[in-house]
């Protein structure tokens, strides 16, 4: 019958869930200042929620099938900005986690 992932996808999972929520303890303990955390948050998620998530769904979206050409040059102008902004988002968060030192 139908059903979600089965038992592998369920372990899978629990296994991400306490690994991001162990990650989440060791950094609260090792940082001083919640500063530090509004920093790294500002300097990557922000990006990703304005550029990467809707570009990586766009190209989802139109990956089927024969596009019309100004179709093929919307999805290359996409891959462009989806490459820049995710070099953006390298360059913000090294930047911010090296002010750190």
């Amino acid at each position: 019958g139908g059903g979600g992932g089965g038992e592998g996808g369920s372990s899978l999972f629990y296994g991400v869930a306490l690994g991001v929520f162990l990650a989440q303890f060791l950094l609260g303990v090792c940082v001083e200042s919640v500063s530090l955390i509004w920093g790294v948050m500002g300097s990557t998620v922000a990006l990703a929620v304005i550029f990467i998530v809707p570009l990586a769904a766009y190209l989802s979206v139109t990956a089927r099938g024969d596009l019309p050409l100004r179709k093929r040059g919307r999805r290359r102008t996409a891959k462009g900005l989806l490459a820049l902004s995710a070099t953006l988002v390298a360059l913000c968060s090294a930047v911010t986690v090296s002010g750190w030192f």
